[in-house]
């Protein structure tokens, strides 16, 4: 299945969708698109996932995403388009509260995402780790932050 891609609201590329055994393989590319960075959106329905920052690639940009099923329920089902921009709809936004301001220093941060699905970034001071919150337990040593649309507990180090 392909679903397009849209940048800036006009279609760039395209995304195909197809099953590898368990898994489904999401694959997107972005011809003519070298030298920028792209970070893609699913989006069907009312819901929308963030799906990964596209890499360079020798005709522009390209994007792989490997999903299993348990990770493919955080998806909507179907995928009718990919974007460089989150749509949420008004219900979902108003479900996450509001994180409170960042601390100086922590606005226009570029966040890393590493393959254990953990965040990292550097604010000029200290490295900064971020934990998913779904997966932890509050922690009086961390600060809540909403990064990417997901909660995240945020540690300096």
């Amino acid at each position: 299945m392909e679903v397009p891609i849209r940048i800036d609201g006009r279609e760039a590329g395209r995304l195909r969708i197809a099953r590898d055994g368990l898994y489904t393989v999401l694959e997107a590319e972005l011809p003519g698109h070298a030298g920028e960075i792209v970070r893609l959106w699913v989006h069907g329905g009312e819901k929308s996932a963030y799906l990964g920052v596209m890499q360079p690639w020798s005709r522009g940009l390209w994007l792989r995403r490997r999903l299993s099923r348990a990770e493919l329920r955080e998806f909507p089902d179907p995928i009718e388009y990919a974007a460089d921009r989150a749509g949420e709809p008004a219900e979902a936004s108003a479900e996450i509260p509001t994180a409170p301001a960042p601390e100086p220093g922590e606005q226009g941060l570029l966040w890393t995402r590493r393959p254990d699905g953990t965040l990292t970034a550097f604010d000029g001071v200290s490295r900064l780790l971020a934990l998913p919150a779904k997966l932890r337990t509050p922690n009086p040593r961390a600060v809540e932050r909403v990064i990417e649309g997901q909660k995240y507990l945020v540690f300096r180090y």
